[in-house]
């Protein structure tokens, strides 16, 4: 197949990771052509990392005409101009999470997409990693029975301005971790309440310096408690806390036979767990690839859909329904009443085992 060519914007922390994954592990499907930051010497330090001649400022990527994707890793707060100027532009996108940070925004890019025949997709992918692969396998199989609930607990510490500022606080910045794999396990949600919290100052470390009030706001929750019921009829509860004394993250399905226990949604493997009745819990043998960190593995999958002319599997749908899961919280906290969801997205398509 003639291989995706890629852009990168965006030559912070994370772009290590992406570029060493583009160009090695799906260099079969993706070739990267040149990087972009604001910042110029970010640029031109992975490009002689990674022995990529062109870099530049987003003006380079943007006006490339033999750039494909461009992949939109810039913070959070830029997500959606950026991704707009590259559909603009008439290039596929793979954003960093969020999509947005308003359900506007990220209609108007949905819609934009769309309009202009363009792919749209946004992190994160680690849904398509072999652990929540293989759970989900497991559910489809009737292993546990009929799913009646799942439960999520995430946590983080975090006490600096700039994740308030950059990420809007934990709920999306790693809320979309188990809010996507509960989507891509159990279907669209259906309706969500939530109650949130700005974050409390300065219990966890008195040490920290204060952060500027406009920052300790409900948008900007540093708790979060969400019920989510989807439209098969399973209920979910998510806890999020950026004031825990570690990252931590749990994944668990119930069903009418028994449970699963998934992996860390934010990483691509690990042992998953089962217990069916009152049996000795066991760990089933994952047999899906992508079981390393495989960030990227999604503009890799929509490398090959657009080669197979077939839908890429974390769809700008399904995107904007993560969104709108997360954001929902927040109105049903700041309304005090449950909030029907209007979005929703297609079954997505299981990843082939090799």
């Amino acid at each position: 197949m003639e291989k995706l060519r890629v852009g990168i914007l965006g030559c912070g922390k994370i772009s290590e990771t992406y570029l060493k994954n583009l160009t090695v592990m799906f260099a079969d499907r993706v070739t990267v052509v040149a990087l972009a930051d604001v910042m110029h010497e970010s640029a031109m330090k992975r490009s002689e990392q990674f022995n990529i001649s062109r870099f530049g400022g987003p003006e380079l990527l943007l006006a490339a005409d033999d750039i494909d994707l461009i992949a939109n890793l810039t913070p959070a707060p830029i997500h959606y101009a950026m991704t707009r100027s590259i559909l603009e532009a008439g290039k596929h996108v793979y954003s960093e999470k969020p999509l947005a940070l308003s359900m506007h925004e990220g209609q108007e890019l949905v819609e934009l997409a769309k309009s202009k025949s363009l792919r749209l997709s946004v992190a994160p992918d680690t849904m398509l990693g072999a652990g929540v692969q293989q759970t989900k396998q497991l559910i489809d199989a009737g292993e546990i029975g009929r799913v009646l609930a799942a439960t999520s607990l995430v946590t983080v510490n975090s006490v600096n301005e700039r994740y308030y500022s950059t990420f809007r606080g934990p709920l999306l910045d790693v809320g979309p971790y188990a809010v996507a794999a509960m989507l891509f396990i159990l279907g669209p949600a259906k309706s969500v309440s939530g109650v949130v919290q700005a974050k409390r100052e300065p219990e966890l470390n008195s040490a920290a310096p204060p952060m500027p009030a406009d920052l300790l706001t409900l948008d900007n929750p540093g708790n979060a408690a969400v019920n989510i019921e989807f439209a098969s009829g399973a209920l979910a509860t998510l806890l999020v806390s950026g004031e825990a004394s570690r990252y931590f993250i749990t994944l668990k399905l119930f069903g009418s036979k028994g449970w699963i226990e998934a992996p860390d949604p934010n990483t691509f493997s690990g042992p998953v767990k089962v217990q069916i009745g009152f049996d000795t819990p066991s760990e089933p043998t994952i047999g899906f690839a992508h079981a390393d960190n495989a960030r990227g593995v999604g503009i890799w999958d929509m490398a090959g859909a657009i080669a197979d002319g077939r839908p890429h599997r974390l769809s700008s749908d399904f995107s904007l329904h993560t969104l709108e899961v997360m954001l929902s919280a927040i109105e049903s906290s700041k309304a005090q009443k449950r909030i029907e969801l209007k979005t929703t997205f297609d079954p997505i398509e299981p990843m082939p085992k090799t």
